[in-house]
């Protein structure tokens, strides 16, 4: 549904954007950026970006997120000036919606790039240590195209020398059932846990906010 609405403000700013950037109307034009699919574009986007598990095309979009923001900003910016009696050139206008399609049109593009990959590169995917809990051990996180999920670890101080978990992703978010080796599962069934770009790892949460294990990632 997010991103049939994207496609629809796409469609929007191709057609009626158009139209009314020539007559200049800019008070259909700042109701019309009021109201959604623009005003819940952001939200919208952000979705999309979190159900996304291939590593790559996440920091991609993210960086795609942030040019089609400062685009529909820039565009915003010129309609108030018109509304504040500072008419923009005509060509600024063109431009500037012009961009702001390119640039939606491209994290379009590449959203459903990654839908059509048979092969995908999981940001939970890699080697992991368990510092607070097991010191010493080791885990090994493996995602097939279907979110399918195998963890294979073991070595640390409190649990098996060997040992290997099932889980999947959904959604952006990382479920394993952790009972195979004594510890514990949820209610969709699997343990919760979310990885967090600015600390380089899994925060284990349970489903709820509070941190409750953290596994740095391994970078080569």
């Amino acid at each position: 549904m997010c991103l049939q609405s994207i496609k629809e403000t796409l469609t929007i700013s191709s057609s009626r954007f158009t139209l009314l950037t020539k007559s200049k109307n800019y008070p259909q034009i700042k109701e019309t950026l009021a109201q959604p699919p623009f005003s819940t574009l952001r939200k919208d986007i952000l979705t999309v970006i979190n159900d996304e598990i291939d590593a790559k095309r996440f920091e991609d979009l993210n960086q795609r997120c942030d040019r089609v923001k400062a685009s529909l900003e820039q565009f915003d910016k010129l309609i108030n000036g018109g509304l504040r009696n500072s008419p923009p050139e005509q060509i600024q206008l063109e431009d500037s919606i012009a961009t702001f399609i390119t640039e939606l049109r491209g994290f379009i593009e590449v959203v459903e790039k990654t839908k059509n990959n048979s092969v995908v590169e999981s940001v939970f995917s890699g080697s992991y240590t368990d510092p607070i809990n097991h010191p010493g051990g080791t885990r090994m996180i493996s995602v097939d195209s279907d979110g399918v999920v195998s963890v294979d670890g073991g070595g640390g101080r409190g649990e098996p020398l060997n040992f290997s978990l099932p889980g999947r992703v959904v959604g952006g978010k990382l479920y394993v059932d952790f009972r195979p080796k004594g510890g514990p599962t949820g209610p969709n069934g699997g343990f919760e846990g979310d990885f967090d770009l600015a600390k380089g790892g899994i925060r284990w949460t349970g489903g709820g906010e509070q941190e409750l294990n953290f596994w740095p990632k391994i970078y080569q």
